[in-house]
């Protein structure tokens, strides 16, 4: 059974998600505090946390900061700060999503769901286990199929882009497993990456949208299809998330992220892979 960490001080909204999450059927540990659930994230083996920002003690941004110092486990935001600055803070320091109160509990479900297929996919294949040593579940027993990536209306010129970008990608894989652009080797077998030899740790969301850079080189990809390709859901015009894990990746793999070579902008449409050699 997956057990999640729900951080929230409210006791009435922790009650309530605690029993839906539980007819649910996942295990559910209520923190009523920061400084508590750094202690009960340290002792646990979680798959996911549920993070309220304003919460006593330890303030949930440092418990964020704190929870992403030792692990990668996917943490979902839910906080009545509803302003830009607060999802992009919240979404730099390393979450994965971010839901305001008020919020439905079928879209809290939905999103727990998403986050622990991708990360479930992320360490079936880099062979992570989890805490009690055994693998983990296959990622059709936490959600049933997958939904596919919405195909978008593209111009005839994207259209041809991506086919081209399809191409080219055929002449970097090699043997099939291996994805390459200038100084970064990105290993699909194993799901690593490493710069001129240096590993890069790259979150699983990181990892799916380097993947399809490198995929697709010519191909210049908008917000939207990145948003519905990597976060496999609707997109609804909020470009914070797209945003900042671009942010994010770029100041794992960039020499510079401030003169981007590898993740280039094309002001207007979207990102592109840069021609690195």
């Amino acid at each position: 059974m997956n057990k999640i960490l729900l951080v929230e001080d409210d006791a009435e909204i922790a009650a309530m998600l605690k029993e839906f999450l539980e007819m649910e059927h996942y295990q559910v540990e209520i923190a009523p505090d920061g400084q508590c659930a750094c202690e009960m994230f340290l002792s646990g083996d979680y798959r996911l946390v549920l993070l309220d920002l304003m919460i006593p003690k330890v303030s949930g941004m440092e418990v964020l900061k704190r929870i992403r110092k030792e692990s990668t486990v996917p943490v979902i935001i839910v906080s009545a700060k509803d302003g830009d600055a607060d999802k992009i803070l919240g979404l730099g320091l390393g979450a994965d999503d971010y839901i305001t109160k008020p919020f439905s509990v079928t879209e809290v479900l939905a999103r727990i769901r998403a986050n622990i297929r991708r990360d479930t996919e992320y360490r079936n294949r880099t062979g992570e286990q989890s805490g009690d040593g055994t693998a983990r579940p296959d990622a059709a027993e936490q959600s049933g199929t997958e939904k596919q990536p919405e195909s978008g209306e593209g111009s005839e010129a994207e259209r041809r882009s991506e086919t081209e970008g399809q191409s080219a990608a055929e002449g970097t894989q090699g043997d099939g497993e291996l994805l390459s652009a200038g100084s970064i080797v990105m290993n699909l077998e194993d799901y690593s990456v490493t710069k001129a030899g240096s590993p890069i740790q790259l979150t699983a969301k990181e990892f799916e949208i380097l993947k399809l850079f490198l995929q697709n080189p010519r191909k210049v990809y908008t917000k939207a299809q990145l948003y519905s390709m990597v976060w496999n859901d609707a997109y609804l015009g909020d470009e914070n998330a797209v945003n900042v894990h671009i942010s994010r990746l770029r100041n794992k793999i960039e020499d510079d992220p401030r003169k981007p070579e590898y993740i280039l902008t094309v002001w207007g449409i979207g990102y592109k892979l840069g021609a690195v050699k």
